[in-house]
């Protein structure tokens, strides 16, 4: 009954599926796969409570062979003691599905019986670390702007002073012996905007113009996203490491920190790796969601162990 059980008429799974053994699959916090099927004390109470609620159905099933299909005529309680009606053995059915329900037995987030994964009440604990840690910086970034709001706008008078002053000082670009500290034009091959240095003796040489960015350049013109090399050298990793994501298009946005809850293995043959993750984001991104209701909406999120990098641990 910890498994599926199937029961006619209409061929209704009306067992705990607290595990899966067909699938090698297991429920978090309840059920796990070592060297044979373990259950929890909240796993085994339910079971016991499904056999007192239901006893002829616990009974039916172990005297019986196995099937694919049980008949749930054969579980109902009549006066006669023969086998009950096709109605009865609906609203039998019916009952317990009801008394499965009632407990949310039928939404519980099953997993790979291999997975490693952290339990309920870790994966509680480190939502409840992260939270304090995004509200701490949430609370200095209010108080440094409220404290600083002063001595900020002289800061930007000295700047605007310093820039006039240094434009001053600036040689003035020209055809003939142009160079000094300019923005970037069509032809200088950098973004439109971007702060350059012009070397005034390759101008006046004719040699190729030598460039240097002084601006740091925005993310989105540094940063071209590639869905094929192996991005990390990580190939380590455990429930609980801290990770940080390398790319910016499966989801978790790049440089997105988080905390793996479960290392799925995929396959021997997946590249560029044969792991998966389930990750718990610091903050909320509107492409994650709940894993199967494991975490906040918006925290959680499967990604491949290529996409990430593994701040807990080093890539050997």
């Amino acid at each position: 009954i910890a498994d599926s059980m199937m029961f006619n008429p209409g061929y209704r799974n009306v067992g705990l599926r607290l595990r899966s053994s067909k699938r090698r699959e297991m429920v978090l916090g309840w059920t796990r796969w070592r060297r044979g099927w373990e259950y929890s004390t909240r796993a085994v109470k339910v079971l016991h409570e499904y056999k007192n609620a239901f006893p002829r159905v616990l009974l039916h099933v172990h005297q019986s062979e196995y099937k694919h299909a049980y008949n749930a005529e054969d579980i109902v309680d009549t006066d006669h003691g023969g086998r009950g009606s096709r109605d009865q053995a609906i609203q039998a059915i019916s009952r317990m599905e009801s008394w499965i329900a009632s407990r949310g037995l039928d939404r519980l987030p099953a997993c790979p019986s291999a997975s490693r994964v952290l339990s309920i009440s870790a994966i509680k604990a480190v939502v409840g670390a992260a939270d304090a840690v995004q509200e701490d910086r949430r609370r200095r970034r209010r108080g440094s702007g409220e404290a600083s709001l002063k001595p900020d706008d002289e800061n930007d008078e000295n700047d605007q002073e310093q820039e006039v002053e240094r434009k001053g000082n600036a040689p003035e670009g020209g055809g003939g012996g142009g160079g000094g500290i300019q923005a970037a034009s069509e032809e200088d091959d950098l973004p439109p905007g971007a702060v350059v240095n012009k070397d005034s003796d390759a101008a006046d040489t004719g040699n190729e113009k030598k460039n240097r960015a002084l601006e740091a350049v925005p993310r989105s013109l540094a940063y071209v996203r590639n869905p094929h090399p192996a991005w990390s050298p990580s190939i380590r990793f455990a429930p609980g490491d801290r990770v940080v994501s390398l790319r910016d298009d499966r989801g978790m946005a790049f440089g997105a920190i988080g905390t793996i809850i479960a290392v799925h293995k995929i396959s021997e043959l997946s590249e560029p790796s044969p792991l998966g993750l389930d990750v718990l984001l610091d903050a909320p991104t509107p492409a994650a969601g709940t894993l199967a209701g494991r975490v906040p909406e918006g925290r959680g999120i499967s990604v491949s162990a290529a996409d990430v990098l593994n701040l807990s641990q080093g890539p050997v």
